[in-house]
């Protein structure tokens, strides 16, 4: 996975796939995204593979944005992102959504 981060306009974009081996990178350039601006946008449209620990690093965003009281704009999402989410029994409306 490669990610585009824009710390400015809070803007991370993920590529490739989002698993396990990736998650922690993700992470990472999420709460410089939240340490850096008023809200953060998270962009999913090009996640070619996701697994439970990618669903579960998304849902954890949603919380994060929550309690910071900054929000999270998912911005777009591909087939693999809600796929892996409907698999875990997520609701990929209630966590992609505010």
């Amino acid at each position: 996975m490669t990610t585009e981060t824009d710390l400015q306009a809070g803007l991370v974009k993920a590529t490739g796939p989002l698993t396990i081996y990736e998650v922690a990178a993700l992470r990472e350039d999420l709460l410089a995204a939240f340490g850096a601006s008023e809200e953060a946008t998270l962009d999913l449209a090009e996640v070619t593979e996701c697994d439970t620990a990618g669903a579960q690093l998304i849902c954890s965003a949603r919380i994060t944005s929550r309690e910071t009281g900054k929000p999270l704009n998912i911005r777009a999402v591909s087939d693999a992102v809600t796929q892996a989410m409907d698999s875990v029994g997520m609701d990929p409306f209630d966590i992609l959504n505010p």
